[in-house]
């Protein structure tokens, strides 16, 4: 898993858990621990990765959603 992380954009995918990783533009909502994405599949989110969590999608957000507008 380490290895195709390493293949993708830091600034559109994040490595949730040590068996998902998540593209920030699939994100529907984030509630506690748990992700729930475009197709309605619901990830889990490490606890230790919530805060690098909010603060790489708030990057994404702002870089790539809130500029658009």
């Amino acid at each position: 898993m380490a290895e195709i992380e390493n293949l993708l954009p830091k600034d559109r995918f994040f490595r949730c858990h040590k068996s998902f990783i998540v593209g920030f533009k699939h994100i529907k909502e984030r509630a506690g621990n748990r992700i729930t994405l475009d197709n309605e599949a619901k990830v889990d989110l490490t606890s230790k990765k919530v805060t690098p969590f909010k603060n790489a999608y708030m990057d994404y957000m702002k870089r790539y959603v809130f500029d658009d507008v």
